[in-house]
């Protein structure tokens, strides 16, 4: 027949505590019998195995400058870059708003274009030559913009940060078209000419 006090002990025997700390990380703090006196009655100092739990500190984000450092002079690096970096996150203004790339960094979110900036501009200080593109569906009155570049005798596009070889401009359409379920003879692309488009689509001039 087992007291209250030896059932209390072979419930709290084994088991933990998981504490949350202010950083939203959790820590598990095992309970041991050590928890209880030779006499049996209760004590609160742990044993000096026990786990404690410390909060758990989160990197500071790197700024603009200390990513331009630590990213190589490789298209794919750029965008992997970028792509670990910044979220995507709809314009939810009536008016699309197009920022600058560094601008879309620092917040860390951004829609298409934003980020497609965000790339094009990391590429401008690693030394890599790229264009943006506007793909525009004039059947579903849809667009999304994407990033092309030459790496070598071969052509890439980055597509929200990803990174992918491509054949040709018309590759670049097509691979778009299938991945919004866009009619491929209903699309355009645009290559965007000035900064001035970071804030407008309608001065970019088709390709």
């Amino acid at each position: 027949m087992f007291t209250k006090s030896s059932q209390l002990k072979e419930i709290l025997a084994g088991t933990a505590v998981l504490l949350i700390v202010s950083t939203g990380a959790v820590a598990e703090i095992p309970l041991r019998t050590s928890l209880w006196s030779n006499n049996g009655s209760m004590s609160i100092k742990p044993r000096q195995d026990t786990a404690i739990a410390r909060p758990v500190t989160m990197p500071a984000r790197d700024s603009w400058n200390e990513v331009v450092v630590m990213t190589r002079p490789a298209p794919a690096d750029v965008c992997r870059q970028i792509k670990d970096r910044v979220a995507y996150a709809s314009d939810v203004r009536a008016e699309d708003e197009w920022r600058s790339g560094q601008d879309t960094y620092a917040r860390g979110s951004g829609d298409c274009e934003d980020i497609a900036a965000s790339v094009k501009d990391l590429c401008a200080e690693k030394g890599i030559k790229t264009e943006m593109y506007i793909i525009e569906s004039k059947a579903d009155r849809k667009s999304h913009v994407v990033v092309i570049g030459i790496d070598g005798a071969d052509m890439w596009m980055s597509s929200n940060g990803s990174f992918q070889r491509i054949a040709s401009l018309n590759d670049a359409r097509e691979r778009i078209s299938r991945e919004f379920g866009w009619w491929y003879d209903q699309v355009v692309m645009t290559k965007v000419t000035s900064q001035d488009s970071y804030r407008s689509p309608a001065v970019a001039s088709r390709n």
